[in-house]
This record gives C-alpha cells, sequence and structure tokens, in this order.
C-alpha cells in the first residue's frame, strides 16, 4: 500500500487477492495511518457493496485484532446497522469485533436484544448465530437476569440446529447448567 491511502486503492486492495496474510499485511502499515485506514474500510464496509462490504469487514478484524482501539469509536455504530449489513461477513467480523472489547464497554441492552433476534432467525448464518450467543451469554455473566431467557433459547433451537451450533450451546449449557429456566 501507497504511503497515501484512498479509498479506491483500498477497494483495488480487497477485490485482488484475498487471503489473510494479505489482510494481516495492512498490520504493517505506519502507526499513523492505521486511524485512516480503519476509517477508510468502515465506509467501504457500510457500503453494503458486494463483495467489498464483507471483505473490508474481514480485514477491518484483522488490522485491529490486537489493537482493538482502532474500533472503539465505532462501537456504538457497530451495534446501530449490525442487522442492516447485507451480507453474513458484515456481521460475523463485526461481532468478532464487539467480542473483542470488555462487555460493560458496550451498550448493553441494546445489543442483546439485537442478539437475541438473530439467534432466534434460523436463517442467520450458523457464525453469525453462534457469535450472538457468546455475546448474549458474556453479557449475561453480568445482567444474571438473562441467563434463563437464554438457555432456554438455546434448548429451544438444539434439536433443529447444525453440530457447530449444538457444540457451542452446549458448551454455554454447561456454564449454566444451574440456572433455573
Amino acid at each position: 500500500m501507497n504511503s497515501d491511502i484512498n479509498i479506491k486503492e483500498i477497494e483495488n486492495f480487497l477485490i485482488e487477492e484475498l487471503s489473510v496474510n494479505r489482510a494481516k499485511s495492512l498490520k504493517n502499515i505506519d502507526n499513523s495511518k492505521k486511524e485512516e485506514l480503519t476509517r477508510l474500510l468502515w465506509e467501504i464496509m457500510i457500503s453494503n457493496k458486494h463483495p467489498h462490504s464483507w471483505r473490508a469487514a474481514w480485514s477491518i478484524f484483522h488490522l485491529v485484532e490486537k489493537q482493538k482501539e482502532l474500533m472503539r469509536p465505532y462501537l456504538s455504530e457497530i451495534i446501530k446497522l449490525l442487522l442492516s449489513f447485507k451480507y453474513d461477513g458484515q456481521k460475523r467480523e463485526m461481532m468478532k469485533v464487539l467480542l473483542l472489547f470488555p462487555t460493560t464497554d458496550l451498550e448493553m441492552g441494546k445489543l442483546v436484544g439485537i442478539c437475541f433476534r438473530i439467534l432466534d432467525n434460523p436463517n442467520e448464518s450458523l457464525a453469525v448465530r453462534v457469535h450472538a450467543m457468546q455475546i448474549i451469554f458474556n453479557i449475561s455473566e453480568i445482567e444474571l437476569e438473562i441467563k434463563p431467557e437464554l438457555k432456554s433459547t438455546i434448548i429451544h433451537h438444539l434439536d433443529n440446529s447444525s453440530k457447530g451450533f449444538k457444540s457451542r450451546g452446549n458448551k454455554l449449557l454447561r456454564k449454566m447448567k444451574n440456572v433455573q429456566i
């Protein structure tokens, strides 16, 4: 990437080749440019343009995985836009970004409602539903009154779910074994 970053250059970068190594190469840009790169990737991601948006989301996660503070200014916006993302990749990667932060840094009330909607929607992808389940569980560690509803919801969906959903669901159910429904 050039030292002067622009949206067209990033879009081309996202389209040319998609690989973990390439996404992780974004971490090598000068620290003084990472905020601007994050902002430009964010703009591309929220454009809901295929395939740019989900690739930008994927790149954002790899860029901020070890520098989560780059995404702190976007936390409220992620929560606000989560249900409007057109692509599973956008939702999945932004939920992974949310999971990088302590639960208390998030708008828990709003987020738990959104995540229950996602968890209850069998049309959502497995990864998106599993991340929603994990976010709700993390919030329930602070807001204990959510645990019975989460436990009940997981049990309700277990029979008609994939192996991945069952695996995460059973793992969380074991952690909530003493919770009364």
